[in-house]
């Protein structure tokens, strides 16, 4: 599960007098800290790409010459997930709320798209035939994965695996389009987009596999949809006027969501988006410089801070975010989390 699938979390209050309530609210009021994640040794580079309910994080780390799939079962300790046998490198990108883990795993130079269980132990997502080289990137609560292979002939397409590894190819509607899954929601509808030569626009699949176009504004020239809640709001990103990050409706209506203050028209994204319509991503501050930013359910706009240390032009990018305020990124090439964001 990437974004938006997150089990609901449970509050209780008791009835006070307006005078004991606002002491008691401020004490509750999480406190915003962004926390870099450990790392294995000898490994420099991270990123964090998703964080379940619970806070436990996964994500991929690199050295110049292999990559690991990681977890971090809390904001202070990491484990390394070992991909199937003979793996040479390994990628995690998506947690359910079960703690069951996707990504993909290396073996002589093609990829397998793998999910690891709650302990670890890895297993395959199986390859259609005609395909190969395949990646698993989000799974539900259902433990039903979304992601893509490539064909023999090199084009990618957008994949489902049922819980037990068996694939689906995802509709093209009858066009030899280039597709790729984002987000799989917990009712199985799946978020991508579909490529017609050198324009994508943003796609849905529901559960019957079909290809469905979301809407865009009229002029539009390029769209994505990259995160679903279990309401049917999408996240992502479009070009019109000028590129925007926003939020697709149920019914398909879309919204832009607002840059920062003083941003150049660069593109923005709502890489993921919880099941209040909170959403987080990516954008440009005033100084063009590459941020974190988050938006709250009513639209407002927030940036992300960057690691203290962060190098004047590097990258600082939001990738998830849970229902209890945790959002998964990297900053400055480093794996992070900012808590205490609900």
């Amino acid at each position: 599960m990437k974004i938006g699938r997150r089990s609901l979390l449970l509050l209780t209050s008791a009835v006070l007098t307006m005078a004991a309530v606002a002491p008691a609210q401020a004490a509750q009021r999480p406190t915003r800290t962004l926390v870099t994640l450990p790392m294995l040794p000898g490994v420099p580079f991270g990123h964090a790409f998703d964080v379940n309910d619970s806070g436990v994080a996964v994500g991929t780390a690199s050295t110049d010459s292999r990559m690991y799939a990681l977890k971090w079962p809390t904001p202070y300790s990491v484990v390394e997930l070992q991909g199937l046998p003979y793996a040479t490198r390994t990628s995690a990108y998506g947690i359910n709320n079960k703690g069951i883990v996707v990504g993909s795993t290396d073996i002589d130079a093609k990829a397998y798209a793998t999910k690891w269980a709650a302990d670890g132990t890895p297993s395959e997502l199986l390859t259609p035939p005609g395909h190969r080289t395949c990646g698993a990137v989000a799974i539900n609560d259902h433990d039903v994965a979304a992601g893509f292979c490539y064909t023999d002939a090199g084009k990618r397409r957008a994949m489902r695996w049922a819980p037990d590894g068996t694939p689906t190819v995802l509709g093209t509607g009858g066009q030899d389009l280039r597709t790729g899954a984002s987000d799989i929601n917990n009712d199985g509808t799946i978020v991508g987009s579909a490529d017609e030569g050198a324009i994508t626009w943003a796609a849905r699949w529901d559960t019957d596999g079909q290809l469905q176009y979301l809407l865009r504004p009229e002029g539009a020239t390029y769209s994505t949809a990259m995160s679903i809640n279990d309401s049917g709001v999408v996240g992502g990103s479009i070009s019109a006027a000028k590129p925007s990050a926003g939020r697709w409706a149920a019914n398909g209506e879309w919204t832009s969501l607002a840059n920062l203050p003083g941003a150049p028209d660069m593109p923005y994204s709502a890489s993921g988006i919880n099941a209040d319509g909170v959403a987080a991503g990516s954008g440009y501050a005033a100084d063009g410089k590459n941020v974190a930013v988050r938006w709250g359910a009513n639209g407002t706009v927030t940036q992300l801070p960057s690691l203290p240390n962060a190098r004047p032009n590097s990258i600082t990018t939001a990738n998830a975010l849970n229902r209890t305020g945790a959002i998964a990124g990297h900053s400055d090439n480093a794996p992070v989390l900012w808590l205490g964001y609900r």
